[in-house]
């Protein structure tokens, strides 16, 4: 499991990294991040080695987004809090989710399996998993525009 996890985590930051995320991608995006978050279901909590450092830098993506989409949208923080609407970015989204995936990369490639199965379900569970179903709302929406728009 580890394996194909750590082959879906690589090819998600490759795409993001080589593409420029417009209209006509969004339905990859999306299939992409579903994808990434149905096998993160999958994910155990696990023990680290005990040598895994939380805060090494590790660089995200470079994030590029197409002039026809709008960056920043809006969102409910707390589903259970009515007070609770933010903004937020696609790119801050994506460059949040490949950094903490990216950690956990690093640490699969060096071979330290168990820290890197930790950071993955550790950081979904914390971090990242909030980003995806956020980032995934808002893509959505962006695709039933485009649907209504005739743009499909």
């Amino acid at each position: 499991m580890e394996k194909e996890f750590y082959e879906i985590a690589k090819d998600f930051n490759e795409y993001i990294s080589n593409t420029i995320i417009t209209k006509k991608e969004i339905v990859t995006l999306m299939s992409k991040l579903s994808n990434l978050y149905l096998i993160a279901n999958s994910l155990k909590d696990t023990k680290s080695d005990g040598n895994i450092d939380f805060h090494a830098k590790v660089d995200s993506s470079v994030i590029r987004i197409g002039e026809d989409i709008e960056n920043r949208y809006w969102l409910v923080f707390d589903p259970y809090d009515k007070d609770s609407e933010v903004s937020n970015t696609i790119t801050d989204d994506l460059e949040d989710i490949t950094r903490d995936l990216n950690k956990g990369i690093l640490e699969y490639e060096k071979g330290h399996i168990n820290n890197a199965l930790f950071n993955w379900y550790f950081t979904y569970i914390t971090h990242w998993g909030d980003h995806v179903t956020n980032l995934l709302k808002a893509l959505n929406t962006i695709r039933n525009n485009m649907n209504s728009a005739g743009e499909l």
